[in-house]
């Protein structure tokens, strides 16, 4: 199916004010022309044969969507800039299918040495990051040859959650705020900070290929 329009047009017998409005009329009948024949992104083309989404993006009888219920309890001294906590989640698997491993995203990282940014930080401000020092996944401790951490992605391999159950986990972890590069945390003035992004979170698992 073509997504062009031809057009083939003779002005000779036509009087400038008809021609005028034979391009208007041309010009407001492209817009819903395009809007009907959009071409469906290939990253979206499964998700459309699947019913989870619909051509004009609304969700389909299909659709479904992950969830994360965290419950946190977390310490910080202003004195040392020091962040310590313990992190619950369960983790509910509503889609279709089983999954082997689980990504989070562990913000502070930002501030690790070896991280990629596109902003300049304080060499101060610089170090090891996120302090994983211990996950308990299903009442069971997780090795730490399971766990990769690069940059603010943490990857732990070798669960097996099926789809439509939960998943319980547990994080102990620490790391320092940072003092002289603010990007939306660390300490903005003398006893003023901002703590933000300061737990592990399970990142985004969707439809899109």
């Amino acid at each position: 199916e073509s997504n062009c329009l031809y057009f083939h047009l003779s002005f000779d017998n036509l009087s400038y004010v008809n021609m005028c409005r034979v391009i208007l009329l041309i010009l407001a009948s492209l817009p819903t022309f395009a809007q009907t024949h959009l071409p469906i992104a290939t990253n979206f083309r499964k998700s459309y044969l699947t019913h989870v989404r619909m051509r004009d993006g609304l969700p389909g009888k299909n659709s479904w969507q992950n969830r994360s219920d965290y419950s946190i309890r977390v310490r910080f001294s202003p004195e040392t800039r020091q962040v310590s906590g313990h992190v619950n989640i369960r983790y509910f698997n509503n889609s279709p299918d089983t999954l082997s491993q689980l990504v989070f995203k562990l913000y502070p990282n930002l501030y690790k040495t070896e991280s990629i940014r596109n902003k300049p930080i304080a060499k101060d401000d610089l170090g090891d990051g996120v302090d994983i020092e211990s996950i308990v996944i299903g009442g069971q401790y997780v090795d730490s040859k399971r766990v990769s951490i690069r940059g603010t992605n943490m990857i732990v391999q070798g669960v097996t959650i099926q789809p439509d159950t939960k998943l319980d986990i547990e994080i102990n972890y620490s790391y320092r705020l940072n003092k002289g590069s603010f990007t939306r945390t660390g300490q903005v003035d003398a006893g003023a900070f901002v703590v933000a992004y300061f737990f592990p979170r399970i990142a985004v698992y969707d439809d899109i290929d």
